[in-house]
């Protein structure tokens, strides 16, 4: 007899938290000041669940400084973001802004029985599940997750009428898995900035995780449309933003934002742009 565990992306903790401390730049270049309000989306068993993520704390491991976010550890070094990994007590690469296209990125996930005495999420390379024989003797078996591998890289206008490459791992930008320059994931479903493969039992109603809003320094980066989130019942958490976006001044006279049937609407250089930088013809 086999019990196999739902396989979900999925936020690590997903609690609201508000309090932001200063973060030394120099150290995280995209992570110092970055807020993420993602949303949990259930189908009728229960109420949608919205959540701030950002760094509420600094931690020295092996001489080197980490952010903590949710239960997990990261730090930036030569373009890349890095997790911290207690079971290998080594990093692993979580986003790399140099990668072309061809190159791959390893696959990571969370691993639920290992060192279950930790405080902190056990990242690792492998997925594990529970196997039971027929006498009920429980096996812990783990199989590779592997590489992904980087099919386009385009660039995108996020809200501060600003352009950041964006990299897609595997089918097409509508419902690939993609991530953009200093903001890491913006997939529709994959609200969280820790894309993680989270081994664990969920509701059969539990639809996905999504990305409510993104800002960085106090400056709106990205914010699905009006009628989006009143129908998730969402808001965006984020601290020192408009969350109306009609009131937001973007850096440049050229940019302007618009409403067109409920969808907010980027207009630059006599194109149109949807929000999370693709162009509207």
């Amino acid at each position: 007899m086999k019990r196999a565990l739902l396989f979900v992306f999925c936020a690590l903790i997903s609690v609201q938290m508000f309090s932001q401390i200063d973060l030394p730049k120099d150290l995280f270049p995209t992570l110092a000041e970055l807020q993420r309000t993602s949303c949990s989306e259930y189908v009728d068993c229960q109420e949608n669940e919205t959540y701030l993520m950002q760094a509420d704390e600094i931690k020295e491991i092996n001489g080197k400084q980490y952010l903590k976010y949710g239960g997990v550890f990261l730090r930036e070094e030569d373009s890349k973001v890095l997790i911290y990994s207690f079971p290998y007590e080594k990093d692993f690469v979580l986003y790399d802004w140099t990668l072309e296209i061809g190159d791959t990125l390893q696959i990571l996930g969370i691993d639920p029985f290992s060192f279950p005495e930790l405080e902190y999420t056990a990242v690792v390379d492998y997925v594990a599940f529970e196997e039971y024989d027929a006498n009920g003797n429980r096996t812990i078996v783990k199989k590779p997750l592997g590489n992904k591998r980087v099919k386009d890289i385009s660039t995108m206008r996020l809200l501060d009428g600003n352009e950041y490459k964006a990299w897609l791992f595997g089918y097409d930008w509508e419902r690939g898995n993609y991530y953009v320059e200093g903001i890491g994931n913006a997939s529709k479903y994959g609200g969280d900035y820790v894309d993680l493969v989270c081994p664990f039992e969920v509701p059969s109603c539990y639809y996905g995780e999504r990305l409510v809003c993104v800002s960085r320094d106090g400056i709106l980066l990205y914010q699905i449309d009006d009628a989006e989130m009143e129908r998730l019942g969402t808001a965006c958490l984020n601290e020192s933003v408009e969350t109306d976006l009609e009131t937001v001044t973007p850096p440049s006279p050229s940019f302007h934002k618009m409403l067109q049937e409920g969808q907010l609407l980027i207009q630059h250089e006599d194109k149109t742009y949807n929000v999370i930088g693709m162009e509207v013809k």
